[in-house]
């Protein structure tokens, strides 16, 4: 009995791998032998089950005409094959399913032979039978997959199973069984791709979506593949538009124009806000207008970039590259998408990059209360800072009634051109970066805004974006903050030229009483250390200076002077 049972089990193992052989007859009355006439000549067979009644059946036939299509037409190595399931379904009931959905390939009802055709799958010899509509994909060896899923919107995983039915040729050759397209990329973004897309873009043929970052025949490219080309999409949509963009980002793009600094591709391509195909000033424009809030995102692009050789120094942006060069490989198979106008982000690139962070920058707000009983707020540094090529500053202020808003906007002499300003939703935002990016040194006690409210206020640097510090070396330093209050108006000094003169005013009283005058010119050089109030200033052709005055409290207090020739 132990041997008649081996004997008995070892017959139906390899019966449960294999394809029962069948005969049909098609409503046509054209004959068709599974082995016959397919298997053995190197053919995959598609089986579809369906009745004719069946109404999931009836809307997907559509989408298995236009997979039918998409595998040849039965002119290569796939046909296509529908089997009733049902014994009601007659030639006459075959036909008018056939006729209304143009069906072209063999389909064949209960006269023809399907309903004992379709009992081994029935009877789940090939794994649970789910009803109709199921496919089960032959291979030529005869070797069944099923259930293959198939839908109207994905039929990928369908593809996979013809394509690698494809590869096998009857009895197991060697001529079949590999894929030799098979290809891989990688996406060195920390951001990866929402889609993968193989299209023959030359005619406008239909999006393949890979599953996977390796290609490995899971759909058919044909013998001349040389149209299609591979590009990845990033689909997704910021939920904060300006996270990790900062004014840092709009300096990266001046230094790459001005000649100072290269990009890398990804760096390019996010650096194209206006989506005009190049970098140009217009996308630091752009880039402000965010920062600032004027504009909610970029609108000339969606909310990621993507770029094939990211890394590379080529100077060729471009989201798709031919598949033949990904296979050949020609080309390297690197993708990377990020956030467009996060250009300094891209130092992202598995930690490749590392910034270094200089040493936080003190603020310190004054409040005035004014005569007429507004107060007014002057944001000063506390500290010398040297090389500054911009900043940003993002203080939030708890009104809406600001006013008078007096800055480096007015200073452009110093500055080399105006700074942006908003007010927005009772937070000031203020931005500004060297048009040289060579960097400006900035002493103690300049001040970089002032502004005047009909309120009280406690300010504080928002949390809606960094206020930080950027130098010419590449390093970023934070601002911090502290607010302090007087009674009296700080601007004590009131200091004029005429001609090469130089006549300092001042409203000296007991507590306040000036000992000294210092004039520093823009490059730091000390023009003069006095307790003088008139002074005869050389003719160097310099047209800004600060002045230093020192109290007899101990208190400085610098002031930016203007010479007009």
């Amino acid at each position: 009995m132990k041997n008649l049972f081996l004997l008995v089990l070892c017959p139906l193992i390899v019966f449960a791998k294999k394809a029962p052989d069948f005969t049909i007859t098609d409503y046509k009355k054209q004959v068709h032998k599974l082995y016959e006439d397919y298997l053995n000549k190197d053919k995959v067979v598609v089986i579809k089950f369906f009745f004719v009644d069946c109404p999931p059946c009836n809307s997907l036939a559509p989408y298995v005409i236009t997979a039918y299509t998409r595998w040849g037409s039965g002119a290569n190595r796939v046909e296509f094959i529908e089997l009733s399931t049902q014994n009601w379904d007659d030639d006459s009931a075959i036909k008018r399913y056939a006729d209304l959905h143009g069906v072209t390939y063999p389909i064949a009802g209960f006269d023809g032979g399907a309903y004992e055709a379709t009992a081994p799958y029935k009877a789940g010899t090939f794994g649970t039978f789910y009803g109709t509509p199921s496919f089960a994909v032959i291979s030529p060896d005869g070797e069944v997959s099923y259930p293959v899923q198939f839908s109207a919107t994905n039929q990928v995983a369908f593809d996979t199973a013809v394509a690698r039915a494809l590869r096998v040729t009857n009895g197991g050759g060697t001529g079949g069984n590999e894929c030799t397209k098979a290809f891989s990329i990688s996406t060195v973004t920390q951001l990866k791709p929402t889609q993968i897309i193989v299209q023959d873009l030359v005619h406008a043929g239909p999006e393949y979506v890979m599953l996977k970052d390796s290609y490995n025949c899971e759909f058919i490219l044909p013998q001349n593949s040389a149209d299609y080309s591979l590009y990845i999409k990033n689909t997704n949509v910021v939920s904060n538009p300006i996270a990790g963009i900062t004014t840092a980002d709009v300096l990266a793009i001046q230094k790459f124009l001005l000649g100072i600094t290269s990009m890398n591709n990804m760096q390019l391509a996010v650096a194209d806000v206006t989506g005009n195909g190049s970098v140009t000033v217009s996308d630091m424009v752009e880039i402000r207008k965010v920062i600032l809030g004027v504009n909610r995102d970029f609108t000339r692009v969606s909310s990621y970039a993507v770029c094939h050789n990211p890394k590379g120094l080529n100077q060729v942006v471009t989201g798709q590259v031919k598949v033949d060069d990904l296979i050949s490989k020609k080309i390297n198979n690197e993708f990377g998408t990020w956030r467009y106008g996060d250009v300094n982000g891209i130092t992202y690139f598995k930690n490749e990059i590392s910034t270094t962070r200089a040493s936080d920058i003190p603020l310190e707000i004054v409040e005035t209360k004014l005569t007429n009983n507004k107060y007014k707020y002057s944001v000063i540094l506390n500290a010398d800072i040297q090389k500054i090529a911009g900043f940003q500053m993002f203080l939030s202020t708890g009104v809406n009634n600001i006013n008078n808003i007096s800055n480096f906007q007015t200073n452009s002499t110093l500055f080399g051109f105006d700074g942006f300003i908003s007010n927005l939703k009772s937070e000031i935002r203020a931005l500004w970066s060297d048009p040289n990016a060579s960097g400006i040194d900035l002493i103690k006690d300049f001040e970089l805004l002032s502004f005047e409210s009909n309120t009280k206020l406690t300010l504080n640097l928002s949390t809606t974006s960094p206020s930080e510090v950027y130098f010419e070396d590449g390093s970023e330093g934070k601002f911090n903050l502290s607010q302090s209050a007087e009674n009296v108006d700080p601007k004590r000094i009131i200091a004029n030229f005429e001609k090469d003169m130089l006549y300092i005013f001042t409203d000296q009283n007991k507590e306040t009483i000036p000992t000294n005058f210092e004039l520093i010119d823009l490059s730091g050089n000390k023009i003069f250390s006095s307790k003088e109030f008139v002074h005869r200033i050389p003719s160097t052709g310099a047209t800004i200076y600060f002045l230093r005055t020192t109290y007899n409290n101990g208190e400085v207090k610098t002031q930016k002077l203007f010479k007009q020739n």
